[in-house]
């Protein structure tokens, strides 16, 4: 109404965490970095508001085919990159293109109950075994 001035405000956010350990910190710190609302960041992941609220919120995490969109959101991949088992590889290019155990042991032509009790899987790569 024209006679009435109202001004919203509200707390803007304190800082951007510098060091983020989940997916939810990670998608928060880059939505803040570029001006976005959850919603808009939603929209560009192909989920809904409330869905970007619960991993910022820590209530529950990305699932595993949204992982490629997200990293290409974030310009970069959170994972850490050093890898010394062939479970950590495996599960890096997994992640990384949003492919399941199952998917993964097809694509390489395996068994998927194989691809669970691979021996090696857990062991270092300079461990004999794996040679």
């Amino acid at each position: 109404m024209p006679f009435c001035r109202v001004s919203l405000k509200a707390a803007k956010p304190t800082k951007i965490r510098q060091n983020p350990q989940t997916w939810g910190n990670h998608i928060k710190k880059r939505r803040l970095e570029l001006g976005r609302y959850q919603a808009q960041v939603a929209l560009i992941l192909g989920v809904t508001e409330s869905t970007v609220t619960n991993w910022e919120k820590h209530r529950t995490n990305p699932t595993l085919h949204l992982l490629p969109k997200i990293i290409e959101f974030l310009g970069y991949d959170p994972m850490p990159t050093e890898t010394k088992t062939l479970s950590d590889m495996l599960l890096r290019y997994r992640k990384s293109r949003g492919v399941t155990q199952k998917e993964l042991a097809m694509k390489i032509g395996i068994d998927p109950d194989s691809y669970l009790t691979w021996g090696y899987i857990g062991k270092p790569l300079d461990d004999p075994k794996c040679q």
